[in-house]
């Protein structure tokens, strides 16, 4: 999704250890503040596409968190991110 790579773009990230990232700013936040940082960065905003991209070794739950909470954030469109399998062969 090219509009995840805009510079204005809110992503919200989940490492393999559960914690959470909001950007833009890289910042570090608890997923139940979410909805209320979420909330702010979306005021005037005409695109309120929200992304989530969670590492692959993530679990389950964490991101499932995540997007509740940015449901809670009044967030309608939200794009999940994923990276493609690599190739081994060096392609």
């Amino acid at each position: 999704m090219k509009a995840a790579d805009a510079e204005d773009a809110i992503l919200v990230a989940v490492t393999r250890n559960g914690e959470t990232f909001l950007m833009p700013g890289n910042n570090k936040v608890a997923p139940e503040e979410l909805p209320t940082k979420v909330a702010d960065l979306l005021t005037g905003r005409l695109d309120k596409t929200v992304y989530v991209k969670s590492d692959a070794r993530a679990k389950y739950g964490a991101v499932e968190s995540v997007v509740d909470f940015l449901r809670a954030a009044g967030v309608s469109e939200l794009g999940l991110l994923t990276e493609g399998k690599k190739s081994s062969s060096g392609e």
